[in-house]
């Protein structure tokens, strides 16, 4: 699986405007697993 680090990060702090103290839930399906991860 690819290195998602980067576009994880783009998704979180620019578009859903997440600050570093704060928690993010991420509900995904079994087979997207790893990517919830």
């Amino acid at each position: 699986m690819p290195d998602l680090t980067k576009s994880a990060r783009t998704v979180l702090v620019d578009c859903l405007g997440a600050k570093k103290a704060e928690n993010v839930l991420i509900v995904v399906d079994e087979p997207l697993r790893d990517i919830g991860q």
